[in-house]
Formats: structure tokens, sequence, C-alpha cells
């Protein structure tokens, strides 16, 4: 009887029912659970974007989701061996019909399990299979409605349009199903952008929705959609009901946040709420959203300078939230672009990029207006730079002296403050572990809490050093210099530890104190205030600050390269500003000063103009394929096609950029010092360009280059010349005296005595070298280790030296390794000071 029912190719009641329970209570049971597990684990990790409208339910994303392919895979086993084992297909007239209820949920199962993979070809065929098969029962319709919201994730937004309508004139489409059709219809809407479309529906949606929670966030997301579209009333009616009523606490919390750009009214009221929440502990990590929404209420109360201390202290305050930080950056940045204060703006841009996404709204927007300020922005930083050197330099030397001073002394009052900090925070750290560890002992080897944040603190401040004496020497022979030697060591490090930018030399580097070096600077200021004049123009639109600063260069550099150009860019300028006087005043200024250039001829021949800018058009295109050819790597071609062509450009700036591309060709072909002579030429025959300004950048860079190599080859050769202590290896023993006052073969007979009256048994050799012009060196050994020839020097000075006076003083032991560097580099008076530290002493 029990096999008789197992069968699936009989259609009888006992058959049917047997496999329905079984796929029920077993197979789609389990299935199903794995599903909801799947579901749940992926709605608590995504975690919500407030800065972006919030996703209507948590579906989560291909990647994340791979967490739960095991559970979701278990649904597809599941719903697959059901449908395999359990579905009982039996022909009705020309159709197969489907007699187990069971098979058409796990047929929805699987396509549910497949969506929530991002499978979502496959999900999508599941469901329309379902549609188009199954013609009785519920889950048709809702393998429908899943159906288009797998539409709405491929982005198919058309054919989800073209589902709900059929769906909506469908008559038999069970009224139970509605307020789901109406949702999916919003989040449709909403997902391709349609946003004034989605709130009717949205509102609609929300007259049904359950559970409350769920209602909350449909209500959160429709305030979000009215503050999209300017509706700041609405908004705030729904934000308030949010964050009254909502039991999710983020809902809540960001609810009161938004309230502070979509209030009615002064907006104190919005402000006693956020500095509520700054008091509430458990905001303490929302800090820096909190002062960013109070920011925003000033702001648009017109309290510009609150608005940019709570902007500066969101930054601050957001530590684990780069793009709030981000948010935070790109608000004063806009803030400065509009004062404007282009320098703080472009370091504001730039922190901003830092720490946003890429995917964050108009990211290439703050990217593209950063880009825009750089030219500028270096420009005025070179002029403020420039000008502050050339300012330190024309002091007199005591006002420079106690300028210095004065800039050492607010270095290390700030670097005092920081580690005033750090200390602080090493206390807090201290305290909290040994709060942590209260419980168990107070002393900390005993205590693992303070243990660990003591090494923790020690690893930060020191690295992580191996277990043995003097681990903070970094050469452990120092150890045993003696007491003077230490002392020497002490105010070494002392000297060595002091930060760079307390020295007085920090301060000195880089000031222009030769005339050639002051020209330079002076060259820089000048092309720095013709550009600027340009890019203010031309980029901004802000023609005040141009004429200022074609003003500046006339005025302050009168007879530069660039005063006739100046002149033309001021006639341009007083045109667009519709001041006549001013206007013709610059205009006779060039044609007087400057009669045979071509920017007489333009403002004597006004139709000139029109064809100079298309012989300007030309050379600009027969530069840029130049440029093309140099990028190709025909560097013969490049020079010999500047050299063809370049007679023929009038304009200075196109000119020097000919010259700069023909040294770069040049350089490429012939290397470096072919480079930097062409480079040196590029400047000097076009002052004043930016193309030159470019060159003297390039040439510093060389010139910083050639220190680097000259200190790194004096910092090699200190240390190939530097003696080491090494107590075991064989050592020598060395005498260096007068040639003069001495005959080397006696005095190396004399030795051979010595050696044979009491070291016969050692079988030591003695050799004498000629040292110098006035000086003889005798080396005698092997000695195996260094206790061993100082003994011997100790019985030498007993019984030798005091009977050979002119002998002298220079007479010591020393290392195979040691002896090896004094006889390459004669560096007695240097190896006499380490010897007297690190043996003298012991012998």
């Amino acid at each position: 009887m029990f096999l008789y029912s197992c069968s699936t190719e009989k259609n009888a009641f006992l058959n049917r029912n047997y496999h329905y329970i079984t796929v029920k209570y077993n197979g789609y049971f389990n299935g199903n659970e794995a599903y909801k597990l799947a579901k749940k684990n992926i709605e608590i990790s995504e975690k919500d974007d407030f800065d972006d409208l919030l996703n209507v339910f948590k579906f989560g994303n291909l990647n994340d989701n791979k967490k739960e392919y095991s559970n979701l895979n278990r649904s597809l086993t599941k719903g697959a061996k059901m449908i395999d084992r359990h579905s009982m297909k039996f022909k009705v007239g020309s159709e197969d019909v489907e007699y187990n209820k069971m098979i058409d949920d796990c047929y929805l199962l699987i396509g549910k399990a497949r969506f929530l993979k991002f499978d979502l070809e496959p999900a999508k065929e599941t469901f329309l299979f379902i549609k188009n098969t199954f013609k009785k029962g519920d889950e048709r319709y809702k393998a429908t409605l899943w159906l288009v919201m797998t539409y709405i994730y491929q982005e198919n937004f058309v054919d989800a349009e073209t589902t709900i309508k059929a769906i909506q004139a469908d008559k038999e489409f069970p009224k139970k199903f509605q307020d789901e059709l109406v949702l999916i219809q919003a989040i449709s809407l909403k997902r391709s952008g349609q946003i004034s479309e989605a709130i009717p529906v949205f509102e609609k949606a929300i007259e049904s929705a359950k559970p409350k929670k769920f209602k909350r966030r449909l209500q959160y997301i429709l305030a979000q959609m009215y503050q999209s579209q300017n509706k700041f009333l609405d908004a705030a009616k729904l934000y308030q009901i949010v964050a009254k009523k909502s039991t999710d606490y983020e809902l809540q919390f960001n609810s009161k946040i938004n309230l502070a750009t979509t209030y009615e009214g002064s907006g104190d009221n919005v402000i006693n709420i956020l500095k509520k929440m700054l008091k509430d502990a458990k905001n303490i990590e929302y800090l820096d959203q909190i002062y960013y929404a109070l920011a925003k209420v000033y702001e648009k109360q017109g309290k510009n300078d609150l608005a940019i201390d709570s902007y500066e202290l969101s930054a601050s305050k957001s530590v684990n939230n780069p793009k709030q930080k981000g948010k935070s950056f790109l608000a004063l940045g806009d803030y400065y672009f509009d004062q404007p204060d282009y320098l703080n703006a472009y370091s504001y841009y730039d922190s901003s990029l830092t720490s946003l996404p890429k995917s964050y709204p108009n990211y290439e927007d703050i990217s593209a207006k950063k880009e825009s300020l750089r030219d500028l922005v270096k420009h005025l930083k070179i002029v403020q730079e420039q000008d502050s050197l050339l300012k330190i330099v024309l002091m007199p030397e005591e006002a420079r002296a106690e300028f210095i001073k004065n800039k050492i002394l607010e270095a290390k009052e700030k670097q005092d403050q920081i580690n005033a900090i750090e200390e602080a925070k090493r206390e807090k750290a201290l305290a909290d572990a040994s709060a942590l560890g209260s419980n168990g002992s107070n002393w900390i080897f005993e205590n693992p809490s303070l243990l660990a944040s003591g090494l923790v603190e020690f690893k930060g401040i020191w690295g992580d050093r191996p277990l043995e004496d003097n681990w903070r020497r970094q050469d452990k022979s120092s150890v045993l210099f003696d007491a003077v030697g230490q002392e020497n060591e002490k105010n070494s490090e002392a000297s060595e530890d002091i930060p760079e930018n307390q020295t007085e030399k920090f301060y000195l580097k880089g000031l222009p104190f030769k005339v050639d070096q002051q020209e330079i600077a002076h060259q820089k200021i000048m092309n720095s205030y013709y550009q600027l004049g340009v890019i203010y123009r031309d980029n901004f639109n802000d023609l005040p600050k141009s004429i200022f600063y074609f003003k500046r260069l006339n005025s302050r550099y009168p007879k530069n390269p660039k005063e006739a150009v100046t002149w033309y860019q001021l006639y341009r300028n007083y045109d667009k500003v519709e001041k006549v006087v001013l206007k013709n005043e610059v205009k006779n200024k060039v044609i007087q000063n400057y009669p045979n250039s071509e920017y007489a001829q333009l403002l004597i021949n006004p139709n000139m103009m029109a064809e100079e800018e298309n012989k300007s058009i030309y050379d600009d295109r027969v530069y840029e394929e130049i440029f093309y050819v140099f990028k190709k790597g025909q560097y013969s071609k490049v020079i010999s096609d500047v050299n063809a062509y370049k007679k023929k450009v009038k304009r200075s700036e196109l000119r020097a950029k000919f010259d700069l591309i023909h040294a770069f060709a040049k350089g490429n072909l012939y290397g470096k010092d072919s480079l930097e002579y062409y480079l040196r030429k590029t400047r000097t025959d076009n002052i004043g360009t930016e193309a030159a300004d470019d060159v003297i950048s390039i040439l510093e860079s060389f010139d910083e280059e050639r220190k680097r190599i000259k200190l790194a080859q004096q910092d090699s050769l200190k240390k190939a010349k530097s003696f080491v202590l090494s107590s075991n290896e064989p050592h020598y023993f060395v005498i260096i005296y007068n040639n003069q006052k001495n005959k080397s073969s006696e005095i190396l007979n004399k030795i051979s005595n010595f050696n044979n009256e009491f070291y016969a048994t050692k079988n030591l050799k003695s050799k004498f070298i000629s040292w110098s012009e006035n000086e003889d060196l005798i080396v005698v050994k092997p000695f195996v280790s260094n206790s061993e020839s100082g003994n011997y020097f100790g019985t030498f000075k007993q019984h030798f030296l005091v009977n050979n006076l002119d002998l002298g003083e220079l007479n010591f032991t020393i290392s195979k390794t040691n002896y090896a560097k004094l006889f390459k580099y004669k560096e007695v008076i240097q190896y006499i000071d380490f010897y007297k530290k690190n043996y003298a002493s012991r012998q």
C-alpha cells in the first residue's frame, strides 16, 4: 500500500495527498526555511546609504549576497529535488496538468533564490515559466509580481511598465495582491528616476502599508523624494512623523538630521534638537553627521562663521565615516569657492576627493572643479612663496634671525601641543586598560588587559623590538664607550632628534641670497602675475581680479618682457567692462612704446585680429600634430618639424612651447645633458612665458637630484669609512712614527727582538709600510682577538715604548676590518677617536 502511494504515475487521491504532504512538510519546508534565513541575513548585513534614496526592500547585491550562497543553494536543491521526485503531470485533453499543488511553490522558491543570488536572467525565466504554465492558484500571480521586480533590478523598465499595465488590465488579478502591485509600481518609478510620478504612487502604497515599521520606512523614502523635488514642507512633515514614531533608530536619527535642510521658519527649534542629540551618549559615533546638519542650518541662517566651525568639527569627528568627512570638506570647498577664496577651495576639494567614493553623485564634477583651480592655485602659491622668500632675504640680518627664531618657537609650541595630545591618549589608554583589569591584579605583569595595552603602546612608539639589553640603541657598540664618549653620544642623539623645522638650517634652505636666484624668483612672480590675469578672465570670468594682476605686473616690473602683451590684455579687459578712457590709455602705451610689435599692429588695424586668430588656430593645430608625433616617440621628426615651423610662430607663449618640446626631443635622443642644455636655452630665449617658468621648475628638480646624489654618495662614503667594533675577529698592533727621527729598519729589528723575547710562541710577523712622506707604519700580526692584542699592547708599552720615546703616541690595536679601512682612507685621527672610545679604557 505504501509503495503504491509513492508512485507519481497514478492520479489517485492517496497518491496526490502523499506527494503534496511530502513536498510541503519535507523538501519545500526545509528549502523555504533556508531561503528565509538567507533573506533575513541579507537584510541585516545591508547597510542603508542615507545619502541616497533608500531601497524599499533590502535585497543586498551580487557580491555581498555570496555569503548566503550556501543557504540559497540549499533552497534551489530542495526545490529542484521536490519537482523531480514529486511532480504529478497528467494529460487533460492536449495539455499537461500538474496535480501536485506544491510544485508551483517549489518553482517560485527556485525563482526567488535565484533572484537573491542576482542570477536575474535565470530568475526571470523561472517566473515566466510559472506565469505561463500554471493556470490556477496564487503562485502564478506572485510569480508575475516577482517577474516585474526582476525586470526592475535588470533596469529593464520598459518591460516592467508593460507587465504592470497588463496586470492592471487583468480583471482576474486578486485584490489581495493589489497593495503589492502598487508598491512594486512605486519601486519601478523610483528606480527609473521618475520621482515626480513615483510620489503619488508611494502615497497610495503608504495608506495600506503594514507593519508599522515598514510603513515608517516608506514614509522616510517618500520624505526623501519630496526633498529631492524641493517640496521641503511636505518632507519636513514626514521626517517629523518618522523621528517621533519610528522604532528604527537610524531612521529616527536621520529624520532629525534631514530636518536641518527641510525645516520652515527660523531653524532655532532644529538647532535645539541637534544640540540635544550632541549630548546623547547613543550618538557618539554620529557626531560628524550632527555637526554637518548643524552647519547646514547655520548656513541657511546666514551665520557663516558658525557654519564653517561646524563643518570643520564634522570633518574632525569623522573617524570611521570617510564619506561624511568628504561631504564636510566638499561643503567647505563650495563655501570658499563662492567667496571666492580659491586657495582654500582647492585644498578642501582635494581633501573631499580623497574621502568620497567615486560613486558619489557629481564626483566627476567635483574633480573637474578642482582641476579648474589647479593652475590658478599653482600661480597664487608661486607668488606667495617667492614674495615670502624675497622678503626674508631683504630683511636686516638681525631681523631675519629674530624671524627664524620665532618660527622655531612656533614649531616647538605646535610640537608640544601634539605631544601633549599624544600623552593624553597614552594616559587614557592606560587608564582604560586599568579599568578593564580592575577586577584582577593592578600590577601590569599580572593583568593581561594592562599588559596588552602597554605592548600596543610600546610598539606604537618604538616598533617591534627584539628582547635584548640596550634595545633603544641601534648601534650596540656604543654601550662600550667611556664616559666622555657616552656624553658625546647623548649630545649627538639629541641633535639628531631635533625636528627639521626646529632648526635654523630649515628656514635658510632655499632662500635666494644670490643675485641670479633673486632674478629667477622675480621671473616666476612675473609669469604668475600674467597667468593669473589670463586664468581669472578666461576660466572664471573674474575681470576685476584679471585687471588687478595685469596692472600689478606692469606697475611692479616696468619694462618687463611681457609689458606689451600685458597692456594688450588690459585693453581687452577694459573693452569688456566698457571703460573707454582706460582702454585708450593702454592702447596708446602699446603703440608709443612698442610700435613694431604685433600687439601695436593689432590695435592700429583691428581687422588683423581675425586673421591673427585664424593663424593662431592653425599654429595650435601644427603644435598638436608635432606633439602627437612626440608621443609616438619619433623624436628626430619632432626636431626637424620644430626647426621648420617655429620661425612662422609669432605668439611668444606658443613659440616657447615649440622650444620646450624640441628640448625634450633632444633629451630623449641624446640624454640628460643634452636635455638640460636645451632646457636652459629655452628658459633664456623665452623669459616671461609659462613654458620658461615650467623649465625653471624642471631645472630646479635637476639641481635637487644632483644634491641628493651628492649627499647619498657622501653618506655612502661616510658609512664605508666608519669603523666598526668587532672584538672576536683577528686584530693587529700598529705603530706610526716619524721616519726622519727613526730608521724603519732599526725599529723593525727592535720589534722583532721584542716579539722573540716576550711572544716567541705566538709566531708574530712584523712589517713596515711607507705611510706618508714623513711617516712610516709598522704592523704586528696576527692576534686572534681584541683581548690578545690588548695584552700585547700593554706589554709593549711597559717594555718597549718607555725606551723608545721618539716613536711618539700613534700606537694602537686595530681589527682586521678596520685596518683595511684605515689603510684605504688614511683617517687616522678618526680612528684614534674611535679607539679611545672603544678600546683605550679596557687596555
